[in-house]
């Protein structure tokens, strides 16, 4: 008896489509550190689908996937996470996002099993990383051809599997109308759900581990996203002192676990601090803040909710400057970071 397939059983309207909706895609066996990251997919994303060859335009407008990925490759316990993202391009931009503000991506990974000792940011089983890429092809529209490249670290001598569970894609449009591309699986309306994660996923299963930093020289350019930082992992968190800070002075990065922002200052020459922009903070969200070089937090003379968003109101209204270790808490109410206990406290940093 012949194995039922497309071709043979459900040409026209496949009508067990429930058979083509889940399966499992086990990445390559990687090995230690640094050579722990794995390439998962591969998407192009394109606004306007009726401009330029059918490569040029072979993309799609809007991907939305959640999946399972775990480790198999352990004599210990197996970490499960669900990994989900949305990733789209639009015509309205915002400023505030990496590259140039028309391609947007949320992305985040759910661990479901990991021990008490595993709660620490340090043991987190994997991080996801988005590199986006913007291609020099416009469409009619005038708007950019986007690549977006996603890979994962993995512990020692591990490896990844990966079972999607859903896949919603938003097709290239042209005049209120989608384009279908037959030369690009994900934005040709032929293709069942597994054909089109095959064509993003089966070319990069038996690639071997690599290290991060050679995935960054692999993408100059590129925009990078975590599933660790919901925006671009270099501007997660965003200082502002009105003088003369400039990136080479600091660096920030949210540790999402613990909710604590590292400041460094790569001089001995302390500068104002007024504002703290946490690009996804909400009313009551709560954050520590480490000082690795000397800060001159200024705080606001009064609370005031007509004050700038993202200002600072420490205790007794009184400005302070911090040193190395040198540690305060703050808590987000009305758009103002204000600091709800002690303060100074020195958590000893090492190095």
């Amino acid at each position: 008896m012949y194995k039922f397939d497309k071709y043979n059983h459900g040409l026209h309207g496949d009508p067990h489509p429930q058979y083509n909706a889940s399966k499992r895609y086990q990445y390559a066996t990687t090995g230690a550190a640094p050579n722990n990251v794995l390439k998962l997919m591969e998407v192009d994303f394109v606004y306007d689908g009726n401009s330029g060859t059918n490569a040029q335009r072979a993309g799609i407008r809007r991907m939305r996937f959640s999946g399972d990925i775990f480790t198999t490759v352990t004599n210990g316990n197996q970490f499960i996470g669900n990994l989900n993202f949305s990733a789209f391009v639009t015509p309205e931009k915002d400023t505030t996002i990496p590259l140039d503000g028309f391609f947007r991506i949320k992305m985040s990974i759910d661990w479901k099993l990991q021990s008490f000792n595993d709660i620490n940011r340090n043991n987190v089983p994997s991080i996801v990383y988005a590199f986006v890429t913007k291609l020099d092809y416009k469409d009619s529209t005038g708007m950019n051809k986007y690549k977006m490249k996603l890979y994962a670290t993995t512990n020692v001598y591990d490896n990844i599997c990966l079972i999607p569970k859903t896949l919603d894609i938003d097709m290239p449009y042209y005049k209120d109308y989608f384009v279908n591309n037959p030369s690009y699986p994900m934005s040709n309306i032929s293709t069942n759900m597994i054909e089109k994660l095959d064509s993003i996923i089966k070319p990069y299963l038996g690639n071997p581990g690599v290290s991060l930093d050679d995935v960054y020289k692999n993408n100059p350019g590129a925009a990078v996203f975590t599933s660790d930082h919901i925006s671009n992992v270099n501007s997660r968190v965003t200082i502002h002192d009105h003088s003369k800070l400039t990136n080479n002075d600091y660096y920030a990065i949210l540790d999402n676990s613990s909710n604590v922002v590292r400041l460094q200052n790569l001089s001995s020459t302390p500068y104002t601090l007024s504002q703290i922009i946490l690009n996804d903070a909400y009313q009551g969200c709560r954050l520590a803040v480490i000082a690795e070089g000397n800060v001159n937090l200024v705080s606001l003379p009064q609370y005031s909710v007509s004050a700038n968003p993202y200002s600072l109101w420490l205790k007794n209204a009184t400005s302070r400057k911090l040193t190395r270790g040198d540690a305060i808490e703050l808590i987000f109410i009305n758009n103002i970071w204000v600091e709800f206990n002690g303060g100074g406290t020195n958590f000893s940093l090492q190095g």
